[in-house]
């Protein structure tokens, strides 16, 4: 019922449910005098990545969290790797930052949640840096969850450089001892 004025030939912005799968769009064309054109449509498949990865000038989207960690360049103490949240990212298997990756994790308003029956952790920082941080804040809160139900759970196990901004960090543990951070001295 909601009929948009368009005139010649050319591109219309749709904005779809973020989601991946196959998406349609279906128009029809009314005329001056009200009359309604037969329904035309398209389909396409939406591949909805979870994140995007900035470094070296390029950029690359990934299915996972994981993923883009994982192929964020070893290049600590230079230039930072920059991961940007599309979307919100649950039960993931923990992120692991290894010694020589200098990464940024930017929230972007969104959360990561994982729940677990036993002992857990979100993000294990291995002696890199790493910089948790919500662009959007003000505008939309962040946090990282670790929920279990038995043993421990850590929102960010460190050993190396580590700085949050605007980001909340909850931990609950029933059975087992809740923390935001776990700080460990690095030998």
């Amino acid at each position: 019922t909601n009929w948009l004025s368009y005139t010649g030939d050319g591109d219309y912005d749709f904005e779809l449910t973020y989601a991946r799968g196959t998406k349609t769009v279906y128009v029809w064309y009314m005329d001056a005098a009200g009359n309604v054109s037969d329904a035309y449509s398209d389909t396409i498949t939406l591949l909805a990545n979870a994140v995007r990865l900035e470094q070296n000038g390029t950029t690359t989207y990934y299915d996972s969290l994981e993923e883009a960690v994982d192929a964020a360049d070893d290049n600590y103490p230079q230039v930072a790797s920059r991961i940007t949240l599309l979307k919100n990212i649950t039960d993931e298997d923990s992120i692991n930052i290894s010694r020589t990756q200098n990464i940024v994790i930017d929230m972007n308003g969104y959360n990561i949640t994982q729940t677990a029956n036993s002992t857990v952790s979100a993000i294990r920082n291995y002696g890199g840096s790493l910089v948790l941080e919500n662009t959007m804040a003000g505008t939309k809160e962040s946090s990282v969850t670790v929920i279990t139900t038995e043993g421990d759970a850590i929102c960010v196990e460190n050993t190396g450089l580590f700085e949050v901004d605007s980001v909340s960090l909850k931990a609950e543990a029933p059975n087992g001892t809740a923390r935001g951070i776990q700080n460990y001295w690095a030998s």
